[in-house]
């Protein structure tokens, strides 16, 4: 994947994913040019913790073929992310696969080596599971 980062007065000013597709095409289109498909949606938990001590646990989700490419994407788009806020420039949003990083925070180190992927379990879908057992 490329990242392309665009200054203010170069037409725009953010951040692109040159794989991504283009937003004005419809996902048919896409489809029927082999852009885009009907993925699993996954879950990547990635282990964080700051200077101070305090961990925590940076949720990313999105299309993916497989629960290592899910964690390899997730890992790339964190990685624009972080280079556009260093750049001082805009995020950029949510991908059409459903990937995307945002409220990047620089004191915050995350350990990719104990990312964990897994098939996403919506919770406000229908089908979301919850164990009512005391």
């Amino acid at each position: 994947m490329t990242v392309q980062i665009t200054r203010p007065g170069s037409g725009g000013m953010g951040v692109s994913f040159s794989d991504a597709a283009p937003a004005h095409r419809s996902l048919k289109d896409q489809h029927h040019e082999g852009r885009r498909t009907t993925l699993p949606y996954y879950e990547v938990n990635v282990p964080t913790m700051n200077s101070s001590g305090r961990r925590g646990l940076r949720i990313f989700t999105g299309e993916a073929d497989k629960p290592g490419a899910a964690i390899q994407i997730a890992h790339k788009i964190y990685a624009a992310a972080v280079a556009a806020q260093q750049s001082g420039l805009h995020i950029a949003g949510r991908r059409p696969d459903g990937w995307g990083a945002r409220g990047v925070r620089p004191c915050w180190e995350l350990d990719w080596s104990a990312a964990t992927a897994s098939l996403w379990n919506d919770p406000y879908s229908w089908r979301h599971v919850i164990d009512l057992q005391p």
